[in-house]
């Protein structure tokens, strides 16, 4: 075959790219590519598998676009571009993740890309990036301890380091949330790599904050609540200083940083001081007073039953609702009914959820409260709790959050009513339908 040959069918692979023919303009440029591996003409035979594998993008066939790059970075891996292609592999592979989210295979084959990756290119140019990448993937598939070690390779003067420490942020939150978690264990780690990215290598203030200082402080204060005894005079102090300092901080981090702040003054005694601390940071209008009483009913659900800030929770809640004017139009029955049950009042609350549900069928916060609620209740109650928790999983997204609560719950629920074989069935069946999920349900579950 002649040089000529070669350049023929680039130019018919380029003719059938353009019309979108993608199959023939594949066929094409693999025949030119083979042509000039008989010449020994790497470059343009790179030039002709580049265009075969960016043809495959084109056409989201996702598999054999990873499989073209990789063939092209581990066939000529001296090659400057080799990371280059491995990273439009990995591309390939996220996108075939992403239109196929429940297919654990693809999950394991992208993570088993991303470590391979780093295998071979540890310092490379995208190294980082690909760290983030497999960090994000191990805290999804639930093993935080694997996000930590993978993030912690990442130096404060990479590009991505900003995003490590989101992704080491979110990985202690998972492990604090474990049933079988050791907080003060948690907040001693956390504090170890975040508190520097804080007050830096001189122990001081930071005199302008950053994203991440502000999202580690948050975390910091969050870990620090939940110590027995909780550190309150910390948390105070670090988001007081977080709040007040400058840049002011983006509104969205306020509204996490808010109802932290309110529990640590509230658990000093000082509801007044939370309420009006709360009102200093923003929330002044009927509406923002909403969003706090939203925030703070968030809070107060996803605490555990034996935490010590429900209490302080309920309280603020309960003096927010009291300074609301006559002619508010909020609903407050959706904060009330927190309120109610926190205190004891079962029936008065049970009744309102009912309600609230039948109001808002749609809502998936209220239906999971009202659950809740059912589940700390009679044999009868609890019995109802199973049936609701099942609708709620039934109305959620597969694999999603709620639907993996949902599920926890209902197996919970089966155990604590002596229906030990249902129970086990139905850890089996999530095991089968999303394995990762059910392997963490059977060990949440016991």
């Amino acid at each position: 075959a002649s040089g000529g040959d070669a350049t023929t069918r680039m130019l018919a692979g380029e003719h059938y790219f353009n019309a979108r023919q993608f199959d023939l303009a594949r066929e094409a440029y693999d025949e030119a590519g083979q042509l000039y591996r008989a010449e020994q003409n790497t470059r343009r035979s790179i030039d002709a598998e580049e265009m075969s594998a960016a043809i495959s993008v084109a056409a989201s066939d996702w598999p054999d676009a990873a499989a073209r790059y990789r063939a092209l970075a581990f066939d000529h891996p001296t090659n400057a571009g080799a990371a280059g292609w491995h990273r439009e592999r990995l591309l390939a592979l996220a996108s075939d993740v992403r239109s196929s989210p429940a297919d654990t295979e693809l999950l394991i084959r992208f993570r088993t890309a991303c470590v391979e990756h780093l295998q071979h290119w540890p310092e490379g140019p995208i190294a980082d990036e690909v760290r983030v990448w497999l960090a994000q993937q191990q805290l999804a598939s639930g093993d935080a301890v694997a996000a930590l070690a993978t993030t912690a390779a990442i130096l404060p003067s990479s590009s991505q380091f900003e995003e490590s420490v989101a992704v080491a942020c979110r990985a202690y939150r998972q492990q604090a949330a474990a049933t079988d978690s050791d907080t003060r264990a948690i907040a001693a780690a956390a504090s170890l790599r975040l508190q520097p990215i804080i007050t830096g290598s001189d122990n001081r203030w930071p005199q302008q904050w950053s994203t991440i200082q502000r999202d580690a402080a948050l975390l910091l204060s969050d870990l620090r609540l939940r110590l027995s005894p909780p550190d309150i005079d910390y948390t105070n102090l670090l988001l007081s200083r977080a709040i007040d300092g400058s840049p002011s901080p983006e509104q969205s981090w306020t509204n996490r940083a808010a109802p932290l702040l309110a529990i640590a003054l509230a658990a000093k005694g000082d509801a007044e001081g939370a309420i009006n601390r709360l009102a200093a940071v923003g929330f002044s209008s009927d509406e923002s007073t909403s969003q706090m009483l939203a925030m703070l009913a968030t809070q107060l659900n996803s605490e555990p039953a034996d935490s010590p800030f429900r209490g302080p929770l309920t309280e603020v809640i309960a003096r927010v609702l009291d300074r609301l004017p006559p002619d508010s139009r909020l609903d407050k029955d959706r904060y009330r009914a927190p309120v109610l049950a926190e205190r004891g009042n079962h029936a008065e609350a049970l009744a309102l959820y009912q309600q609230l549900v039948a109001t808002h069928p749609r809502d998936g916060d209220l239906n999971e409260q009202y659950a809740r609620l059912l589940a700390a209740g009679s044999i009868n109650e609890k019995q109802q709790a199973l049936a609701h928790w099942q609708r709620i999983e039934s109305s959620s997204r597969r694999g999603g959050e709620r639907w993996y609560r949902a599920r926890l719950a209902r197996v919970r629920l089966l155990r604590q009513l002596g229906q030990q074989d249902d129970a086990a069935k139905l850890v089996a069946l999530t095991k089968v339908l999303q394995p990762e999920m059910g392997e963490r349900i059977d060990r949440e579950s016991r």
